[in-house]
């Protein structure tokens, strides 16, 4: 059995106090592992978590020299190297391209930031679909300033429009992480709408059925791709209803 003095000499730095980050330092802190908690905000459900052991306040992603160096010397506190695991998408961006300078004091496994992008960026994941020739639903891509009437005699109702860089989206809507349209001149107002925040968006036929339907599979790999752990999980709900957590 790893010592109590073992565990806090290789922490595991959370980035991200949101209920991922919760979900996260629930997981390890019951294990027995020392858990510090990093976000540009201190007000993420995770942060009064009594698996949080010390809490630390960083700079945001867009103070990129600041936030690497940040990040950095939490590692000089450690007589081993902390594991770090972001917990929301600008944070995983923003690793993903920094990470040479990170793992000079930080592990952590990441494939590469093209990749990374590929999976953030939702018009870069359906154009990775259609290449592969993966099922997914009937897309449209809407670049900022760029009008909707077009896609609204095109795509089939319901819709739903969402953003191609959820973590820009975040931003301006905070809960709000899709919208339906069941009109075309609902499409049109919806877009004209988000506009206004210069988004770039998806606009994608809607799946019907209930949230129950939903299935994932998640898996854990290593630095040469082999599964060390994964599950298979049935949605029962989520918040907000249809396009929440």
């Amino acid at each position: 059995m790893i010592s109590r003095k073992k565990i806090q000499e290789r922490p595991v730095v959370v980035l991200g106090m949101s209920a991922n980050g919760l979900s996260v330092a629930r997981s390890l802190g019951r294990k027995g592992i020392f858990v510090v908690g990093v976000d540009h905000s201190p007000e993420g459900p995770a942060v009064c978590s009594r698996y949080i052991k010390k809490f630390l306040l960083a700079p945001d992603t867009q103070k990129r020299k600041q936030l690497v160096a940040f990040l950095l010397s939490i590692s000089k506190n450690y007589p081993e190297k902390p594991v770090l695991i972001p917990t929301a998408d600008e944070y995983i961006s923003f690793i993903a391209r920094n990470q040479n300078e990170l793992a000079e004091g930080l592990d952590f496994i990441l494939p590469s930031a093209d990749i990374v992008e590929c999976f953030l960026n939702k018009k870069k994941t359906f154009e990775f679909c259609d290449t592969h020739n993966i099922p997914h639903p009937k897309t449209y891509y809407l670049e900022r300033g760029e009008q909707c009437t077009k896609i609204a005699k095109q795509v089939q109702f319901p819709c739903v429009v969402k953003p191609q860089d959820s973590h820009l989206w975040k931003q301006h809507y905070d809960e709000q992480k899709a919208f339906v349209a069941s009109t075309s001149g609902g499409l049109i107002d919806i877009c004209n709408e988000i506009k206004q925040h210069s988004l770039d968006v998806v606009i994608q036929q809607m799946i019907p059925g209930p949230d129950s339907n939903i299935y994932e599979f998640t898996a854990f790999c290593n630095q040469d791709s082999k599964i060390l752990a994964s599950f298979c999980c049935h949605k029962l709900r989520q918040y907000p209803p249809h396009f929440g957590i």
